[in-house]
């Protein structure tokens, strides 16, 4: 009887552990997947407004962003938080992973939860790793809309 009740409790905790598991299925993939590329670091660059109608800088060019981020990677999973300034400085905390060795998503909201809005991005991994280069779509906090963005990083060495 003890063996059975043993048994018992040994199966059941297995199969909680086992659906525990397939709920994380795509976490724990891509926790323990490999990427051949490692961005882990600090990236510097810029971005820049690509939606009509255009949103101005001073000099009556597209606005533009500069942007300073410290990349996290833990197989195909990234973290990351970055600074971006324009005349306002903000704070964005980013969750995503590589698609493959070349290609990432990442979406974003921002430090201040005060700022009710997000971004998502879609970027390329070029050459040896050194340039990031992509697009993204964000909810702007200044004015209603979606705004289209370039991106440009390169790795701080």
């Amino acid at each position: 009887m003890e063996t059975t009740i043993l048994a018992s409790i040994i199966t059941g905790s297995l199969a909680i552990i086992a659906a525990i598991l397939v709920g994380y299925k795509e976490e724990l993939r891509a926790i323990f997947s490999r990427s051949n590329r490692n961005i882990s670091g600090w990236w510097v660059g810029e971005s820049e407004d690509l939606d009509e109608p255009k949103h101005l800088g001073a000099n009556g060019e597209n606005l533009k962003y500069k942007i300073k981020i410290k990349i996290n990677q833990k197989g195909k999973r990234i973290t990351a938080k970055a600074i971006i300034t324009t005349d306002i400085t903000v704070g964005l905390n980013y969750k995503g992973m590589f698609i493959n060795d070349d290609y990432l998503y990442l979406k974003w909201d921002y430090d201040d939860k005060d700022i009710k809005g997000f971004g998502m991005a879609v970027l390329q991994v070029m050459g040896i790793g050194k340039i990031i280069k992509g697009a993204a779509l964000f909810t702007r906090i200044r004015a209603d809309g979606i705004a289209l963005l370039s991106i440009n990083l390169y790795k701080v060495d």
